[in-house]
């Protein structure tokens, strides 16, 4: 069974889905309420999007800000993960976005697409435990973080400027 997602509204429920074949979310973020597990296909993209840092979960009246499944079951992707911005969002250096809250486990295997960052950040995506359920459950997280050529040069520049001559 197979079930394509897509919504313009901040909450969607959807009951028990086994598959996803293409997961496009949409241009404005919404959070998707899952009953069950979601898997999706090793051929299959899902596309999250991105226009902020609120992840929206204190309440209705708080908008999202960016796309977030919140599973009752496991959560497998094993297709390609890609990031979108919208609303002109340019992510900084420590923003993290959790896309995944699942209850059960939460397991990445694909690839990662997202549009480049200023000069020395990258992105990274974890698989966490914990989170939103508590000790229980698992997370599927994109951060900005340091390119790790940034970290090097970084350290070389300390070398560099500790070891100046002094006359």
């Amino acid at each position: 069974m197979s079930r394509s997602l897509t919504a313009v509204v901040s909450f969607a429920t959807v009951a028990a889905a086994t598959s996803i074949a293409s997961a496009t979310l949409t241009t404005s973020a919404a959070i998707y309420e899952v009953l069950g597990s979601v898997s999706v296909a090793p051929t299959s993209t899902a596309t999250f999007s991105i226009g902020g840092r609120n992840s929206g979960l204190i309440g209705p009246s708080v908008p999202p800000e960016f796309d977030q499944f919140v599973v009752t079951g496991d959560f497998s992707l094993a297709g390609t993960l890609r990031i979108a911005l919208f609303n002109d969002f340019v992510p900084v250096l420590g923003d993290s976005f959790t896309l995944v809250h699942a209850l059960g486990d939460v397991t990445f295997s694909g690839n990662f697409t997202a549009p480049a960052l200023a000069d020395g950040m990258s992105w990274q995506v974890t698989v966490g435990t914990g989170g939103m359920f508590g000790a229980e459950g698992s997370t599927l997280v994109a951060s900005v973080v340091p390119a790790p050529g940034a970290i090097a040069l970084l350290a070389v520049g300390g070398i560099v400027s500790g070891s100046r001559r002094r006359r």
